[in-house]
């Protein structure tokens, strides 16, 4: 919730200083076709995707803003709005339109921040991680070790703001 992305901000100025960069890579399990879900637990997966990254955001920009920091954020495939993609996402359609959500505004914060030396750099993960709860049951096809490779070569270059890590698509 609002308050509690606030707090987690702000408990780490308080122990380690200026924040220099945020990451956001929050997951949460609620999905669901959009015909079959509820309005709660659409607003639930928005929430989580976006209005507590948009909070946290908020809360550590006087820091990100001071140092010149980043922010990065990890999300999914499917926000991407391709027939095969919609394919698979349609059973999932609460997950898809929360990450949906999140890649947009991630878009907006790259140019919105990138004139106040602030960088925004988002990796599209496609497929399953090696040992994600997500993973379980899947063939897992991305490493975690390959998603901190491209988020620390973006943050170095700062020359993309949204990559894709796994098989093309």
């Amino acid at each position: 919730d609002k308050e509690a992305a606030q707090a987690v901000v702000a408990e780490v100025r308080e122990k380690m200083g200026n924040i220099t960069v945020l990451h956001w890579n929050a997951y949460s399990n609620v999905e669901g076709s959009l015909l079959d879900s509820s309005p709660a637990t659409l607003l639930e997966s928005l929430n989580i995707r976006l209005i507590s990254y948009l909070t946290a955001v908020q809360a550590a920009l006087p820091d990100l803003q001071a140092v010149g920091g980043a922010v990065l954020a990890t999300s999914g495939i499917m926000a991407l709005d391709k027939p095969h993609i919609n394919d698979f996402a349609k059973d999932l359609g609460v997950l898809a339109v929360s990450v949906s959500a999140q890649h947009k505004a991630t878009a907006l914060l790259a140019r919105s921040l990138q004139p106040q030396g602030i960088y925004v750099g988002e990796v599209l993960v496609n497929g399953f991680v090696h040992g994600s709860e997500g993973a379980q049951g899947q063939t897992a096809t991305v490493y975690p070790d390959d998603v901190a490779e491209r988020f620390w070569q973006m943050y170095r270059t700062r020359a993309e703001y949204s990559v894709m890590v796994g098989a093309a698509v």
